[in-house]
């Protein structure tokens, strides 16, 4: 062994990294990470240890001689050394490469693990390299005298423990990685530099919004009435806020801005906001970049692309990088992201976790949570509050009954109402007058038509994909049809919503006939809304794309209708409809706040709130068996690259990306696919691709090799388009 041990072996300009460098850098990050939420006395020991097993004789000759065969567990030693004062560090060391694992197995591989045959020479080499590095943390740390943070002490329950030990692991993985990377490539560190405080975000925020458009109407007077309730509230100490706007009611800016005040005022770090669905993320993405440009706002999600930047290969490295950890200060995200995170076991998921702490996270379409879900992940929602100094906003017009209550177990903490009266402001706000025909008779697809035939621009919005066909081949006769679900890709249902956003500017005909793809974030005006029952709050959401900007002399028209033809889904979907009819059959109003707590308390007393048992896996610390149970997509997707070159039939990007697929690297192929691509059931995948309706272009891309029409998106009769697509 040299005199030096290693921790790394050669990067490109031929030098090793040393072990005592090494342990003391990630110790010193790892620390800085931890005392966001006051634990940076177990952070300094969680790096100091994490590696020191590399001291092992075998492991410098692997490192050396580039052997791989050469096989040194070398995570056990600091797992053995951090046991004898801290167990949960002994646990997160001996995770730190592997991802999470199940606790009892680990206290089982512990044991094995003393007896190594190899463990001692590693335990007694570790002890003259820690004394080393132990005089740079002289005045902080002492290795045989650990600091218990008070919090962690009161610690009563083991599900508190769990998110803990997640967030102590999140803070040692992303330090190892950042030191680990800054030693082979540190070019990659200058790409992370981002030089930004909430101070002169909210400072340029203010600006754009005194520049924006203050035409003088009813509802531009409602939404100036929010924003200020908005600006008023941020003052408030970090906790749980729920923000209660009517559709149409400015709420994404207005949350921005109760977002950038309140972290400026409480010194929060960061900003997320997290959407359920991707179709509306590219909107709220784009808002925040006409503000602050792309410098400061990250996009995570599966569906980004940055098709139009002149510098997409630093700036998507770029990207990359901020997305493995999220240290950036606006972050849009989807829901599916945040949380599939917060609950895995995989390093790569984890990463980010520690930014949550000292943050802001605005939930927009709240009650699109899975009611299956709620229990964990109001659990993880209450805890980042109480012990991460984590604001949460809960955003949407139909809020959920979320405090605890008989049926949920729900937040505890009070939830603060940012805007004043919302009663007063619904009822200010309603542009539209609900008909509901669905209580007393049935109707077919051919008089739905008719309705909107007589109407020369109106929307209907149903419950299936297969129900939009239906319906829409009624009225393929007439050119101003169009039809918008997820059997259309990501561009081209952006390209489509342009164009009716600009027939319906212009007052020529227009026909739509969606799927709840338009209910939720998109900025679409309509005199007469047609929407299949469902769901109460789809409904809601239906109906705020009807007179948006108020601008008829008489209400709007939401005519509430009963297919006798149409699909309803199953499970929950099934519950909440059966709910929905329930409430307005006892006369209850759709445009009173009040029926919407109803209405939620009815659907938890109905399902349960922890359908697969996760809390108790929680419990146990069987962060695997978690991982597995929590999905908030039961079905996985595979994306398949769509024949869509553009509403004009001109766009070649799609060509050129193609063309160029075989040398570039696969993520930024993908990432520039991703517009053009349809998500389709991993169950139902493979039976194409046998059938040869799918086909790779190459290694990891596939294309959709069947019928793509330009106006009812992937076409095919082999499987129900509602096995078939996402």
């Amino acid at each position: 062994m040299t005199d030096t041990p290693y921790a790394h072996s050669q990067n490109q300009s031929g030098e090793y990294q040393s072990l005592e460098s090494h342990l003391f850098n990630v110790a010193v990050l790892c620390r800085k990470y931890a005392e966001e939420f006051e634990s940076g006395e177990l952070g300094s020991p969680l790096g100091l240890l994490h590696d020191i097993g590399k001291i092992n004789s075998r492991f410098q000759q692997k490192l050396i001689d580039q052997d791989d065969s050469i096989k040194v567990d070398h995570k056990y030693c600091g797992s053995i050394l951090a046991a004898t004062y801290f167990q949960p560090l002994s646990y997160v060391i001996a995770c730190h490469h592997g991802g999470l694992q199940d606790f009892s197995d680990f206290k089982i591989k512990l044991r094995e693990k003393k007896v190594c045959p190899h463990i001692d020479e590693s335990l007694r080499a570790a002890a003259t390299v820690l004394h080393r590095i132990d005089g740079h943390f002289s005045e902080e740390y002492n290795a045989k005298d650990v600091n218990i943070p008070d919090f962690v002490q009161s610690i009563k329950k083991k599900i508190d423990l769990e998110f803990y030990l997640r967030m102590l692991f999140s803070c040692l993985v992303d330090a190892d990685f950042l030191d680990t990377e800054n030693h082979f490539h540190p070019e990659k560190a200058k790409l992370r530099e981002i030089e930004a405080s909430i101070t002169p975000l909210f400072e340029r925020f203010l600006e754009y919004h005194s520049k924006m458009s203050k035409i003088p109407s009813a509802v531009n007077d409602i939404r100036r009435k929010i924003y200020q309730d908005c600006i008023n509230a941020a003052n408030n100490q970090q906790g749980f806020f729920r923000l209660m706007v009517p559709t149409g009611g400015g709420k994404t800016l207005s949350s921005l801005a109760f977002a950038l005040k309140h972290a400026e005022t409480n010194n929060l770090k960061r900003i997320i906001y997290a959407i359920p669905y991707t179709s509306i993320i590219d909107q709220t993405a784009s808002d925040f970049k006409k503000i602050f440009a792309d410098t400061y706002v990250l996009e995570h999600h599966s569906a980004f692309a940055d098709r139009d930047s002149k510098e997409f290969e630093s700036k998507s490295e770029k990207w990359r990088l901020a997305s493995e950890n999220w240290d950036y200060p606006i972050i849009v995200t989807t829901t599916v992201q945040l949380f599939e995170s917060i609950f895995s076991d995989k390093i790569c998921k984890l990463r980010k976790l520690h930014n949550l702490s000292r943050s802001v996270i605005i939930l927009d379409e709240v009650q699109t949570l899975p009611v299956r879900l709620l229990n964990p992940i109001l659990d993880v929602l209450q805890q980042l509050v109480k012990y991460y100094h984590t604001s949460i906003i809960l955003c949407t017009a139909t809020q959920p009954a979320f405090e605890e209550n008989v049926y949920l177990k729900g937040i505890k903490e009070p939830v603060k109402d940012i805007v004043k009266s919302p009663e007063t402001i619904y009822t200010k706000l309603k542009r539209a007058k609900y008909e509901f025909p669905a209580l007393t008779e049935k109707w077919s697809w051919d008089r739905v038509a008719n309705h909107l035939r007589e109407s020369p621009q109106a929307m209907a919005v149903v419950n299936t994909k297969r129900d939009a066909m239906a319906l829409f081949e009624r009225l393929v006769d007439l050119g101003c049809t169009y039809h918008l679900s997820t059997l259309l890709c990501g561009a081209h249902r952006r390209d489509l919503l342009d164009r009716i956003r600009e027939l319906l500017k212009e007052n020529a005909l227009c026909i739509l006939i969606a799927t709840q793809v338009v209910e939720a974030g998109v900025d679409i005006d309509f005199p007469v809304v047609m929407r299949a029952i469902g769901p109460l709050d789809s409904l809601v959401q239906a109906a705020g794309r009807c007179n948006r900007e108020g601008r008829l002399k008489e209400p709007g028209r939401v005519i509430i209708f009963d297919p006798e033809e149409g699909g309803i889904p199953p499970g929950s979907y099934r519950i909440a409809t059966d709910t929905c009819i329930t409430l307005l059959r006892s006369g209850n109003d759709l445009d009173d706040p009040g029926t919407y707590a109803k209405y939620f308390r009815m659907i938890y007393q109905g399902q349960s709130t922890d359908k697969q048992n996760i809390q108790s896996a929680r419990e146990s610390l069987r962060f695997p068996e978690v991982a597995e149970k929590f999905k908030m997509i039961k079905d996985d997707t595979q994306g398949v690259v769509v024949n869509y070159h553009g509403l004009d039939g001109k766009d070649e990007s799609l060509s050129n990306v193609l063309a160029n697929a075989q040398h570039r690297p696969l993520r930024q192929i993908l990432r520039q696919l991703q517009p053009y691509a349809v998500n389709i059931y991993a169950s139902q995948f493979r039976k194409l691709e046998k059938e040869g309706m799918i086909g790779e272009v190459v290694l990891g891309i596939h294309k959709w090799l069947g019928e793509y029409d330009m106006r009812r998106g992937i076409v095919t009769d082999k499987i129900d388009p509602e096995q078939l697509i996402y």
